[in-house]
């Protein structure tokens, strides 16, 4: 450990050192691209100053010369009184452009050549407009007549204005191309030099990165080790977590396995086994009558043990192995009329009404099996729960996207107690109002089928008056 951290230490001031050369590289390159902006900044702002606006100008000043040299001598060499007059008006037109032009030129001429070409030009400029003015003035009558040496001086003045024009223009150009090539050697200067620290700044960032790396490498070892074995425990703790509620859930059945085992199927066989010992012990003594009363006890305690035997076996196989579920459309009212037929003899037994109500159209998405062991649950329960001449009705009716089926009956009811431990497993079998017996765990399956059918379940009773089962199913379409 020790080590450890004297290898920090020692790549700590490494990195600081490389570090330090990184920010003193980036402070030159920032150096010199202020220096490189600054000077390009300047020539950019020479050119479009002084050599972009002399060059058009000058040109413009040439173009304008030649134009006033070809209308002068159209001038002097007419005879045409109104031809005269129109060019006339035309060259004064073209000398006053060009003045304009050499006043603007002068504001804007580059600091250096007036003393060299620019005076030269001045001087030209002068002489030439002033023999112009002076032919112009002498010969505006139409018997003046210009001879062959004045032609000569005015051409002779005009190619030294011409020449000295053309002179500064080319130097113009000379100077703008000499301030373009020194751009560009900027330009690329400037390019190299930063690739240079581009380079420079690359290799120090990759040094960087290579010494962090040593660094970080053995802490992201232990922290990756440390995941891991966090990862492990949160598993080992979910599987733990997940095994105690298996556990549970298998030592609640275990308790309510044993209760009926030990209640409500030991008593019926206890008492079904003393009725067939007394009446194996006086068979001989017995009247007819009596012999056909137990018969029929030990028949009603047979089946009845028989029932909550089956019940019971149900609960086991639904808590064991999950039954296979297999949802489709199916009508309500053809499971209710199967059922009624399976509790036929039950109901006639007790003389009590069956009505189903329900709307042969109305279809729900769920098991077959499971629904049809729904039904004859909560009917189960209604019988057993209704006394002799009572009354059990299943209606039906749609609602958003349900079917919602409601089984009705004229039964004992339940207390507010009862009814809020009905569909859990700390409830208890009620005796039916003949002495009809049950395991307690029909409903609790029950209510397991309905929410795996993707529905729900809720009852409403009063103590004397019944009570009404309603169940929600999604509806078929």
């Amino acid at each position: 450990m020790a080590d450890f951290f004297k290898n920090i230490n020692l790549w700590g001031r490494r990195i600081i050192f490389f570090f330090i050369v990184l920010i003193s590289m980036l402070l030159l390159l920032l150096g010199i691209s202020i220096y490189s902006g600054k000077r390009m900044a300047e020539n950019i702002h020479r050119i479009n100053e002084y050599e972009l606006p002399s060059i058009q100008l000058i040109e413009e000043i040439r173009q304008g010369l030649a134009l006033e040299q070809a209308t002068l001598l159209s001038f002097l060499l007419s005879k045409d009184t109104v031809e005269r007059a129109v060019l006339i008006a035309q060259l004064n037109e073209i000398i006053q452009v060009n003045n304009e032009h050499f006043q603007v030129l002068k504001g804007i001429v580059k600091p250096g050549y007036e003393t060299v070409i620019y005076n030269e030009l001045i001087l030209h400029q002068q002489l030439y407009s002033a023999l112009v003015n002076s032919f112009v003035s002498s010969k505006s009558e139409m018997s003046a007549e210009i001879s062959v040496k004045e032609i000569s001086v005015l051409q002779k003045s005009f190619s030294r204005y011409r020449l000295t024009i053309n002179r500064l223009a080319k130097m113009n150009l000379n100077d703008t191309l000499e301030y373009i090539d020194n751009l560009e050697m900027w330009v690329q200067n400037s390019g190299v030099a930063a690739s240079l620290v581009t380079i420079f700044i690359f290799l120090i960032i990759i040094i960087l990165a290579y010494v962090a790396t040593q660094i970080t490498k053995r802490q992201r070892k232990s922290n990756e080790l440390l995941k891991i074995q966090i990862k492990e425990r949160k598993r080992a703790e979910e599987e733990l977590r997940v095994y105690s509620e298996e556990l549970k859930h298998l030592n609640e059945n275990k308790n309510q396995l044993i209760s009926v085992l030990s209640h409500d199927l030991r008593s019926p066989a206890t008492g079904l086994l003393g009725t067939a010992q007394f009446l194996d012990s006086n068979l001989e003594s017995l009247p007819q009558e009596e012999l056909k009363k137990f018969t029929g006890i030990i028949l009603h305690a047979a089946s009845r043990l028989l029932d909550q035997l089956n019940e019971t076996l149900h609960w086991i196989k639904a808590q064991s192995v999950k039954e296979v579920f297999h949802p489709v459309p199916v009508r309500v009212n053809t499971i209710i009329n199967k059922v009624q037929m399976l509790l036929e003899e039950n109901l006639i037994q007790k003389g009590i009404y069956f009505y189903n109500h329900t709307e042969p159209s109305h279809k729900v998405f769920a098991d077959v099996n499971m629904l049809q062991s729904i039904f004859q649950n909560l009917i189960s329960n209604s019988i057993k729960l209704t006394p002799k001449k009572g009354s059990i009705s299943v209606d039906s009716k749609k609602e958003d996207k349900c079917i919602v089926i409601t089984i009705s009956d004229t039964g004992i009811g339940m207390t507010k107690e009862a009814k809020d431990k009905l569909f859990t497993k700390e409830t208890k079998s009620t005796t039916g109002t003949e002495g009809e017996a049950g395991t307690g765990l029909g409903l609790c399956l029950t209510k397991e089928f309905i929410e795996q059918n993707g529905g729900e379940i809720s009852v409403e009773s009063e103590v004397g008056k019944g009570t009404s089962f309603h169940i929600r199913l999604k509806k078929a379409f």
